[in-house]
């Protein structure tokens, strides 16, 4: 019929002809449908959104650490002398395959 809305053909009937986008279904009354460009938009900011914040929490977990070990070899070099070169010895003497390698030439 000519003046009714076709929701198969929505695309190449006129602009008056075509439905809303916040018309109800055809099949379904209950249910709105939105169109597809929508959908794609609010599940980008929905994963934007949780994107950035794990992002900020990785941030915040790693300046927490970085502060942490700050604040422990600022305490070992104040009140026991200890300073960061030996502290890296050390741990090269725990790791023996990190650093240089004293092999023969």
């Amino acid at each position: 019929m000519p003046g009714q809305c076709n929701f198969v053909n929505a695309k190449v009937l006129p602009f008056a002809f075509r439905p809303s986008p916040f018309t109800l279904h055809p099949i379904y009354p209950t249910t709105h449908y939105l169109p597809m460009e929508i959908v794609i938009v609010i599940g980008a900011i929905i994963v934007s959104v949780l994107v950035f914040t794990w992002l900020l929490r990785v941030v915040k977990a790693t300046l927490k650490t970085a502060f942490l070990v700050a604040v422990i070899l600022l305490g070992l070099q104040l009140f026991f002398g200890i300073g960061p070169s030996v502290i890296l010895e050390t741990i090269q003497g725990w790791l023996p395959n990190i650093g240089p390698q004293n092999g023969p030439n």
